[in-house]
């Protein structure tokens, strides 16, 4: 029994804030507020999930069976290493079984331009608990969309 409550708590979480490399911090007077939340359920066929302004998108196969993706808005995590500088929110990132994952998601994620001094700075850094914080190696950024695009 103790095992399989165990197994109950096992959740990937993946937590990810937008942070500016030596900015001076948000802007005032930002625009509209950017909004991550929402879940689905990603079948071993494929699919995605639209959480507001992000986007998770499984390949066929990227999961063995089927498993539920939760997206919710966080605080920033402590600890954002010097010369960073948080802008927004952050997001978390939940799948409930991740043994069934066999592939990386995309992900999409829009950001407020009005937050950003300068977007060649932009990064997006990913949070453990454990480890601190990390840089996500971007796939693409479409600075027209204020969108940026990497895998988990």
């Amino acid at each position: 029994m103790e095992s399989s409550k165990r197994t109950a708590k096992l959740v990937l979480h993946l937590v990810l804030a937008f942070a500016l490399l030596g900015g001076c911090g948000p802007q005032e007077g930002a625009g509209g507020p950017i909004r991550y939340e929402g879940f689905a359920v990603l079948e071993p066929t494929g699919g995605g999930l639209e959480a507001g302004d992000l986007t998770v998108t499984a390949k066929p196969d990227d999961v063995y069976d089927a498993v539920t993706v939760t997206v919710l808005d966080v605080p920033v995590p402590e600890g954002l290493p010097e010369g960073l500088v948080p802008v927004g929110a952050a997001v978390d990132i939940q799948v409930d079984q991740p043994e069934r994952l066999n592939g990386a998601f995309r992900i999409e994620m829009r950001y407020d331009d009005s937050l950003v001094e300068d977007e060649e700075r932009l990064l997006v850094a990913h949070h453990d608990e454990g480890f601190g914080y990390e840089a996500v190696t971007m796939l693409g950024r479409d600075p027209e969309a204020d969108l940026v695009v990497f895998e988990s």
